[in-house]
């Protein structure tokens, strides 16, 4: 995900949302202290695109969490270590879901970033979390 890797979108997430909209590597999407923002669909690779990507604002412009859902090519737990070193699984219980979700989380920037995978066996990226709270 060269796209996410250099944008600063950690480190943007850490400063606020008008740092978020200022690095976005797309068309910037309006904010709205105190509320929900969402962008068009982004490309982050040839192969791979946003299906949605929402960022939750507090009053005074701080990032609560940053979502980005993916879809496209193929990014496995296996790639994102050969780019990430600190990388650590994360996974909790979900007794309900027919399908779990695995993560793996990384500090950037003194952001928390969760990656999420689908399914069983190596999985492929489903959504990236910026949650600059969970330093």
């Amino acid at each position: 995900m060269p796209a996410l890797h250099r944008s600063g979108l950690a480190a943007a997430a850490a400063q606020g949302g008008q740092a978020v909209v200022r690095q976005w590597p797309g068309r910037p999407f309006p904010l709205v202290r105190g509320a929900d923002a969402g962008s068009a669909p982004l490309a982050l690779a040839p192969d791979l695109q946003t299906s949605i990507a929402e960022m939750r604002l507090a009053e005074g412009d701080a990032v609560q969490l940053m979502v980005l859902k993916v879809q496209g090519g193929c990014i496995t737990p296996d790639e994102l270590i050969g780019r990430y070193a600190r990388l650590e699984n994360a996974d909790f219980p979900q007794p309900d879901n027919p399908d779990p979700v695995r993560y793996r989380v990384v500090h950037l920037d003194g952001v928390r970033v969760s990656f999420g995978f689908l399914g069983g066996g190596p999985g492929c990226l489903a959504h990236v979390v910026f949650n600059p709270q969970g330093r």
